[in-house]
């Protein structure tokens, strides 16, 4: 599968929520989502794409291979008070 991995909705959530150390607060979004708009745009949509030709064309390869790994990196950096 290359340098990156797919991840799910609930993988992508359950990700997230393990990098605040918290627990999943949302499990059925359904209309709800309609309600809170862009907010959660990216835990609503279900993109089915792929990398693999950009990354073969270019060499590039993400800095964290999935988004668990991502998410616990930022959730341990410091946010910037600019």
């Amino acid at each position: 599968m290359g340098c990156s991995q797919l991840a799910t909705k609930s993988i992508y959530a359950q990700a997230c929520s393990d990098a605040v150390r918290t627990r999943i607060w949302i499990i059925g979004l359904g209309p709800l989502a309609l309600l809170l708009g862009n907010r959660l745009t990216s835990l609503t949509r279900s993109l089915r794409v792929s990398n693999e030709r950009f990354m073969a064309a270019t060499g590039w390869c993400p800095r964290f291979p999935s988004v668990r790994e991502g998410y616990l990196a930022m959730a341990e950096t410091p946010v910037s008070k600019d």
